[in-house]
């Protein structure tokens, strides 16, 4: 009777010289039931060493300077692509085509996004701000760059948007100048509109050197508009406190220009400053050479 062939259930690997299980061991493609000599693991390691042996052989490739795009097909400078994420390489896709794609995205769920970035916002307000401040911080040079890029890219809008907003709140836009002009000079103050409304009432909305009530109509055809006049002007150190302004039409503020000049009513008459000017305290603002005729009539 044919005796039935035993198959081993271990090996001796060749490379390491360990009594291992077959299983261990590739088969060999050539005789079915047999197995290689070395166990998958020196192979492993032999084939690693091979490659890296080769490859130390083999010529440096030439630095790469162009690619071509896989979405506009065009040829590019490398620096044209993006870094890829685990630092080997560029993307296959320009830095123009990316940034189409995240628009045409973005543009494809705006509402969605915009839902979830208010939820998060509500949700995390103080954490959002916080880092938006300590990032302003560390970054002041790329604020200014932004800034600018965006002033220049949206000068057309910014510039209509202005124009409208100086228009529908004038009080406004005054004080958010005059707190600028401070700002800058370090004079310090600030005032509101709110306050300067009430200034202007609390003197009957009427310009404190000529008279002129805000809204008569003028010699042009224009109304008169009062203006925040600072008794010491803000180039010579005054502050931007509602305590250092008085109402005076554009025109008289524009005669006053730097002079220090006080017209507000003490004890029933208008003080003056100690500066000696073509306006002085005994002559008639409203008369002769001190103020041009406005067109607007004075009195009864």
């Amino acid at each position: 009777m044919r005796k039935l062939t035993e198959f081993p259930t271990s090996k001796r690997c060749c490379r390491c010289h360990q009594e291992k299980p077959v299983s261990e061991f590739y088969p060999r493609k050539d005789r079915p039931g047999q197995y290689l000599s070395e166990c998958k693991a020196c192979g492993v390691v032999r084939t690693t060493e091979r490659n890296r042996s080769r490859a130390a052989q083999r010529p440096p490739k030439p630095a790469q300077t162009h690619k071509e795009c896989g979405r506009c097909h065009q040829r590019l400078p490398i620096e044209d692509y993006p870094l890829r994420g685990d630092g080997k390489g560029r993307r296959s896709v320009c830095h123009s085509c990316k940034r189409a794609e995240q628009a045409a995205y973005r543009d494809s769920r705006r509402p969605d996004l915009r839902e979830r970035q208010r939820a998060y916002y509500a949700d995390n307000k103080e954490a959002v701000l916080e880092r938006h401040r300590l990032w302003r911080a560390e970054h002041p040079d790329r604020i200014v760059e932004i800034t600018a890029k965006s002033k220049q890219k949206h000068a057309e809008r910014i510039h209509t948007y202005n124009s409208a907003y100086q228009k529908a709140h004038p009080d406004e836009y005054k004080a958010h100048y005059h707190a600028r002009r401070a700002r800058i000079k370090a004079n310090g103050g600030t005032y509101t509109a709110a306050e300067w409304t009430a200034l202007k009432a609390k003197y009957g909305n009427r310009c404190l050197w000529c008279g002129a009530a805000e809204g008569d109509i003028q010699a042009n055809g224009k109304p008169v508009v009062l203006t925040p006049d600072h008794v010491v002007p803000i180039v010579r150190g005054g502050s931007n406190t509602i305590e250092n302004i008085q109402p005076l039409c554009k025109r008289c503020n524009s005669v006053k220009s730097r002079r220090v000049r006080d017209f507000r009513p003490l004890d029933g008459h208008t003080e003056g400053s100690d500066e000696t000017d073509a306006c002085s305290e005994e002559n008639d603002p409203t008369q002769g050479d001190c103020l041009p005729d406005s067109g607007v009539q004075v009195g009864p």
